[in-house]
């Protein structure tokens, strides 16, 4: 008897164990969706604009860091990161010099530099906080951060920024070009040892780029007139014929080819023997051409470009170019894009290709269909 009331409750107990098991497992995975949740309470499905930002804000720059999340830089929504799931905003408040941000990239210790309007900023991995330099006329440099009295600081607008082969930072910014070495920066034109025999300025840099032969190439901005520039280490001069006043990219390819894209004077290249215009037979596609913001080379060696809407005959008919070498293929809001001035393209690790475009939008191309990822 005792055996038979051992076995029924060795047979009730296993009973409860495995009915309890289940809701167990439920209740872990409750736990675990809790804590998720509260890891990630601002991730949004959408690139959501909160700052209050216009219709001719837009998304200014694109990367994807050593992780694998994109970040979007914009002018007015400070930075967007996406994880493959979500998006995250980060602004003023959460450390960001400012909201406007013009350039970002990741650097070789895996920190994320923004550019803004006032200023420059680092994010580490854990937090964002503002990176100021301070500079003299007579080029002495000084620790980061370092206060000191009467020294003017060079942290109004950085408009583009370069991690060179040396390991050292580069930063366009209204005042000049400047470079950081970990600890310090200084200002190109203050080096002594310098050849600047046309007396160039270097005020609002752009577009950088060091090519594959250790070339610098610098493009200046909106209001000035330095057009492209070339450093070689000891001197910087401009590029003749000049090309335009504002050079909006600058790109080389995997064959080496440096490709420009101009305000006003569309798509030049050099494969090495100087600059020339990329003409076609298609005058249509020459005009549609002339004004480009964006650019960039995908893994399948195609060349992308972001058209503009500054041109009234084709705001309607620009969008987005593929360049095979050969052919141009137009896709325009027709084939579901988000808008026609584009200011940033990325290529991500999957192939898809993410177009940035005026009022904040968001767009992304897998192959076969856009798709919308901002409201």
């Amino acid at each position: 008897m005792q055996t038979t009331q051992f076995f029924k409750l060795a047979l009730f107990s296993g009973f409860l164990l495995h009915a309890c098991l289940p809701l167990c497992q439920l209740y872990s995975q409750q736990e675990l969706g809790v804590q998720k949740s509260a890891d990630t309470s601002g991730v949004k499905p959408k690139l959501i604009k909160t700052q209050g930002s216009g219709e001719h804000d837009n998304i200014h720059a694109m990367l994807q860091d050593k992780k694998g999340d994109l970040w979007f830089a914009t002018t007015g929504e400070g930075v967007y990161r996406y994880n493959g799931k979500g998006f995250v905003q980060y602004t003023q408040k959460d450390g960001l010099s400012s909201n406007t941000v013009y350039a970002m990239i990741e650097d070789s210790s895996g920190n994320i530099w923004f550019g803004t309007d006032k200023g420059a900023s680092r994010y580490d991995g854990k937090s964002i906080a503002s990176v100021p330099f301070t500079f003299d006329s007579q080029g002495r440099r000084f620790l980061v951060g370092q206060t000191l009295s009467n020294v003017p600081e060079a942290t109004s607008e950085v408009y583009s920024i370069m991690q060179v082969k040396s390991g050292s930072l580069w930063f366009g910014t209204i005042n000049g070009l400047y470079c950081y070495d970990g600890s310090k920066f200084s200002r190109l034109l203050d080096d002594v040892q310098l050849i600047n025999t046309e007396n160039l300025r270097l005020k609002k840099i752009q577009c950088m780029l060091q090519d594959r032969n250790g070339i610098i190439w610098l493009g200046s901005g909106l209001g000035e007139t330095e057009g492209l520039l070339r450093f070689d280490g000891q001197s910087i001069t401009t590029v003749k014929p000049k090309i335009d006043g504002w050079i909006r990219h600058i790109l080389q390819d995997k064959a080496g080819t440096i490709w420009l894209s101009t305000r006003i004077q569309g798509i030049w290249r050099d494969n090495g023997d100087g600059f020339a215009k990329l003409t076609i037979q298609d005058d249509d596609v020459t005009k549609l051409l002339q004004a480009n913001q964006a650019m960039m080379q995908d893994s399948k060696d195609n060349i992308w470009f972001g058209g503009s809407e500054t041109q009234s005959t084709v705001q309607t008919t620009n969008g987005i170019w593929r360049y095979d070498g050969v052919k141009f293929k137009n896709f325009t809001v027709k084939d579901g894009l988000n808008g026609y001035s584009v200011w940033s393209l990325l290529e991500d690790s999957n192939g898809h290709i993410w177009i940035g475009t005026r009022n904040t939008g968001l767009t992304r191309f897998d192959g076969d269909r856009f798709e919308t990822l901002s409201e």
